[in-house]
């Protein structure tokens, strides 16, 4: 119960922030503030339906992993750099 509590609390904040950075982006740049979107979606999907069973494959944590770099990446400055590698699972 710990951990629902704290994902309540983080996801919501993450959510909007990232919500908010992808309206900052339609000004920008629509095309990757479409791909953004689409990211956010995948990763919502992912921790409301996917998660749900208890275990996940590692291919699907990888790549709720990669989408979150890319969303976080959004709000980082260049100075920060993010490095992830992982082979194809």
């Amino acid at each position: 119960s710990e951990l629902s509590f704290l994902k309540a609390q983080i996801n919501p904040h993450f959510f909007f922030n990232t919500l908010n950075n992808i309206y900052a982006l339609t000004i920008i740049d629509v095309e990757a503030a479409r791909e953004a979107l689409h990211r956010l979606s995948r990763m919502m999907r992912y921790v409301l339906y996917e998660t749900q069973a208890g275990t996940v494959r590692l291919g699907q944590e990888v790549d709720f992993l990669r989408d979150y770099i890319q969303l976080m990446q959004l709000r980082l400055t260049d100075k920060v750099r993010v490095t992830f590698d992982a082979d194809d699972v």
